[in-house]
């Protein structure tokens, strides 16, 4: 085994990279651990990017789209990057630090964000979990946290791990702190099992489809997606999930946006999940 690849397609230390595309590497065979296919970010500004088509065959990868230790990466959209093996565990997207944020991250293989570290912010982290769970202890299809890691307004939806018995296709977490998220739609069954496998952190309110273990002012809910089966996961007006947040997280930013760019908080409270609902009930008039 020789030492580790920093990886195969773009490493960036600082400086900003923009509107570029990082696709279709793949890692040589004499290497250890291979950390990101895609991207090695441990610095700078990554923004308005598509990474796409990276892949690995081998066990030993720490993200097959990129690897994150420090920096920002924002606004990028990480797509149909795949690990062929069923044992891998370490993510399309590999945190150790750094913000991940309003990125779509979807449909890369077995899983999608594995963080020991780092912040996932406004994030969509949809249709993951091609197979079966892996016998490891943090076999997980959509978000897996650790240590310190902090995950905020994230919807994390589809996510479907075939052997699933614990909830943790959707969100498993062994740590850090997870707010205003809507974790709901996960796994083989979740109207049973749910979408969360929670066994240490901090779980508050987020909208979930079964009550989560820890944690308090979660709701338990059908979300009301516009239009879940074509992918279309805003959210429709007067529904659970909106004007449901806690603004505490976003104290701090100045003109915050969502995933579509639009203002963040659209009316007092912030909605849970990625997507702000900026659409209003409308005027009803009534005859008599």
């Amino acid at each position: 085994m020789g030492r580790n690849m920093l990886a195969c397609g773009v490493q960036i230390t600082g400086g900003t990279l923009l509107r570029c595309t990082l696709d279709h590497n793949k890692p040589v065979s004499n290497y250890g651990y291979t950390l990101g296919t895609g991207l090695y970010m441990s610095g700078g500004t990554v923004e308005d990017c598509d990474i796409f088509g990276n892949s690995c065959a081998r066990n030993q990868i720490k993200g097959t789209a990129l690897y994150i230790s420090g920096g920002t990466l924002a606004g990028c959209r990480i797509v149909g990057n795949p690990h062929v093996n069923t044992d891998q565990i370490f993510g399309a997207v590999h945190m150790t630090g750094g913000t991940v944020e309003n990125c779509l991250i979807a449909t890369n293989g077995i899983n999608g964000v594995y963080m020991e570290n780092g912040t996932l912010r406004n994030c969509l982290v949809r249709g993951h979990g091609a197979g079966s769970a892996s016998t490891s202890v943090e076999a997980f299809a959509g978000v897996c946290m650790l240590n310190s890691s902090v995950v905020i307004n994230c919807t994390i939806t589809g996510n479907v791990l075939s052997n699933d018995t614990t909830g943790c296709s959707g969100l498993r977490m062994k740590g850090g702190r997870a707010v205003n998220n809507i974790v709901w739609g996960n796994g083989p069954d979740s109207a049973v099992l749910g979408s969360t496998y929670l066994t240490d952190g901090i779980f508050n309110t987020n909208l979930v489809d079964v009550a989560a273990a820890i944690g308090t002012g979660n709701i338990v809910a059908d979300p009301r997606f516009v239009r879940r089966a074509a992918g279309n996961y805003r959210l429709v007006s007067a529904y659970p999930a909106v004007n449901a947040g806690d603004n505490g997280v976003w104290d701090g930013f100045v003109e915050p946006v969502d995933l579509d760019g639009n203002a963040r908080i659209h009316r007092k409270i912030v909605d849970l999940g990625c997507y702000e609902c900026h659409v209003g009930g409308g005027l009803i008039i009534q005859l008599r």
